[in-house]
């Protein structure tokens, strides 16, 4: 009686075909070149199976014929129009044959409604199994646990640092709030990095952007500093920010130019951390399919980051041997170079910092052996990697390095291989000061 009821002739009649047109459809959405054109090949899908469904005799081979012309249709427009995805040409080849091929099979399988309800029925029983996943996972939370690994291991150390208890996180517009800014100005010096810079370990007072301030505030109080830290931030993506950010500028007082950057401004790309670890690659089927197909890497990106499962299965699958990829670095120098080009022609000045972390400390104490330690291979990696990044940094004019500034600290300013309390942010912040003050000096006022 089930099987004649309203909600399984809805289930049959469209939630079933949209199901196998979602499921016939992902790899050319993860994989394809172009997303929006790719986007035809589950409405195609979808389409051929109602037509089929509608087809009046059930024996016609019109019921066949006419949805497989237009999925092949379909897919040879794809093909013309640039759906396949860049690669060598015997694999350019490969993906032909698969699009032409692939769809039209799934069409003509899932003709049978018997078939395509009993693949989605599987479909939905595992979808309710991850999800039932995910909720186990979130009430064990891997993602805390992680967290607390690094906790736990301070915690049998005196010399490791203290964590503040619910640090105040201010955000001023679209940034991190820097205290103490004067109300006048004729300079601003504008931090760009990662999770370093954004700081969410501290307070918004003991961020190294606001301890730079402070600094500066007892020589002149007419600089003006902002944070411009984002986390999980690299070289590629702060050239991205800072030309958005310019626009915004021009934007605040419609369209006054005075608003954007200008002669006297400063801008400091403070990095290595993120560069370094994007640079590592481990040679699992996620990262290598990750490194080729851009849409594939974001949606990948987004499921590791924002679900327990997700990210439970990243980590398992970042294993073997790892490399360094050439490439990676190669974007970081264009980012650079391009950061530098584009800060110049505004009369402003770029200065490029390679920052620390506790790989780059000499004479680590035992608290920061014990962080290596726990980290595998990776420390490895980064050592490999580091020093290269470091010399790509050094080349701009105005460079600085900050690899050692914690060297002479008798205590860890390192909650884990990266991120610093306010004591190391007050280190990094008298070495912004001194490397900004001479070019204060000589930009003059405004």
């Amino acid at each position: 009686m089930f099987s004649h009821s309203k909600k399984f002739s809805l289930f049959t009649n469209i939630g079933s075909p949209f199901t196998i047109a979602i499921i016939g459809s992902v790899p050319w959405m993860l994989f394809s070149q172009r997303l929006i054109l790719a986007l035809l090949t589950p409405l195609a899908l979808f389409t051929a199976l109602i037509i089929s469904d509608r087809c009046q005799d059930k024996k016609s081979r019109i019921r066949t014929v006419l949805p497989l012309a237009l999925l092949i249709l379909i897919q040879i427009l794809q093909i013309h129009y640039g759906v396949i995805p860049e690669a060598s040409p015997n694999h350019r080849t490969l993906f032909r044959v698969l699009l032409i091929s692939i769809v039209p099979l799934i069409f003509v399988i899932c003709q049978q409604v018997r078939i395509r309800n009993v693949i989605t029925a599987n479909v939905l029983v595992l979808l309710m199994g991850l999800v039932v996943i995910e909720g186990t996972l979130t009430v064990l939370s891997p993602k805390k646990s992680e967290q607390n690994k690094w906790s736990d291991l301070a915690s049998q150390f005196d010399e490791s640092p203290k964590p503040e208890t619910n640090p105040d996180i201010s955000i001023d517009g679209q940034h991190r709030l820097t205290t103490d800014q004067p109300k006048s100005f004729t300079h601003r010096v504008f931090f760009y990095g990662g999770s370093t810079t954004f700081n969410r370990e501290v307070s918004d007072g003991d961020t190294y952007p606001s301890l730079t301030q402070k600094l500066l505030n007892k020589e002149a109080g007419t600089i003006k500093i902002e944070n411009r830290g984002t986390i999980g931030a690299s070289a590629v993506d702060l050239i991205r920010f800072l030309q958005e950010d310019e626009t915004d500028l021009l934007n605040t007082n419609k369209g006054d130019t005075r608003q954007g950057l200008r002669r006297g401004d400063i801008v400091v790309f403070y990095i290595g951390v993120n560069e370094a670890k994007n640079a590592i690659v481990y040679r699992d089927p996620i990262t290598r399919l990750s490194l080729q197909f851009s849409t594939f890497e974001s949606a990948s990106n987004w499921v590791f980051k924002h679900t327990n499962v997700g990210y439970s299965l990243n980590n398992l699958l970042a294993v073997g041997k790892a490399s360094i990829d050439e490439n990676n670095l190669a974007e970081t120098k264009l980012a650079l170079d391009t950061a530098e080009s584009f800060t110049t022609d505004r009369g402003a000045t770029f200065i490029p910092i390679i920052q620390p972390h506790v790989f780059t400390k000499s004479g680590p104490l035992k608290y920061e052996q014990a962080i290596r330690a726990q980290m595998n291979q990776f420390p490895d990696e980064i050592d490999k990697v580091y020093p290269r990044l470091a010399d790509l940094v050094l080349s701009f004019e105005n460079a600085a390095d900050a690899r050692n500034i914690f060297d002479n600290l008798k205590t860890s300013p390192y909650f884990d291989w990266c991120h610093v309390d306010k004591l190391g942010n007050k280190n990094i912040a008298e070495l912004m000061s001194k490397v900004v003050r001479p070019f204060i000096i000589e930009g003059g006022g405004t």
